[in-house]
């Protein structure tokens, strides 16, 4: 999945919140979103609980166009 979106001078936060079935790789603007885990969220029994995964992305966001990248 591929997503560009447009961000506003003075942007001073920002969080992203994902959850998935499954592995998968979170990229702003082609940077890893979550440098310390290599495919998030961790193994979990999906048919008990589905884990999301809250990250702090203002540092790898730009003003004007953006992008987010799931594999």
């Amino acid at each position: 999945i591929r997503k560009t979106f447009d961000v506003r001078e003075g942007l001073t936060r920002a969080t992203l919140v994902t959850t998935g079935m499954g592995a998968y790789l979170v990229r702003v603007n082609g940077r890893n979103a979550a440098p310390d885990r290599l495919f998030l969220p961790t193994d979990t029994e999906q048919t008990v609980r589905t884990e999301f995964d809250a990250r702090e992305v203002a540092g790898l966001l730009r003003t004007g166009e953006n992008r987010l990248d799931f594999d």
